[in-house]
């Protein structure tokens, strides 16, 4: 069995971290408002906190929420 490239273990170590906050609250295959902002205040804390214009992340929030809930 071959070892998986670095790119599918990037790929499979997303879906991890996806499958962890996803399903907090409601379906298991989305993230919630509360899911994203537990995963940037975690996973991306770094990045959260290099941001100097807080609007930056509601604007990503914004993107990202398809069903406006």
């Amino acid at each position: 069995m071959s070892h998986p490239t670095e790119t599918e273990w990037c790929l499979e170590s997303l879906a991890a971290v996806f499958q962890k906050y996803a399903g907090q609250v409601g379906n298991s295959c989305t993230l919630s408002k509360r899911g994203i902002l537990s995963f940037m205040s975690t996973d991306l804390a770094a990045f959260t906190k290099k941001q100097k214009n807080p609007d930056v992340l509601n604007y990503m929030l914004k993107k990202l929420d398809f069903n406006s809930d």
